[in-house]
């Protein structure tokens, strides 16, 4: 189910954009009990950052997956209340 929809005009920068995400992930599904599981662009390089940014963000668990064989090294972040959120 898409939650959001965030029309892109072109003047915005990835740190307005990562915090209406953040703001989105941290207060609003957490009050409504969404769990969110992936966040998604049309690939702007300005809505790769703010993804980027949300990747990164502090959150004190993180799921994480390592496989060497693979190549794999994954990790994303727990939102409380919201769950693992990975962008697509």
């Amino acid at each position: 189910m898409i939650i959001a929809l965030i029309l892109h005009t072109g003047s915005e920068k990835a740190n307005a954009i990562s915090t209406l995400h953040l703001k989105l992930l941290t207060n609003i599904a957490p009050q409504l009990n969404l769990h969110i599981i992936s966040i998604s662009s049309d690939e702007t390089s300005v809505e790769f950052q703010a993804q980027t940014a949300v990747q990164k963000f502090h959150t004190l668990n993180r799921f994480s997956v390592y496989y060497k064989e693979y190549g794999i090294d994954f990790n994303c972040p727990i939102f409380p209340n919201v769950g693992p959120v990975i962008r697509v």
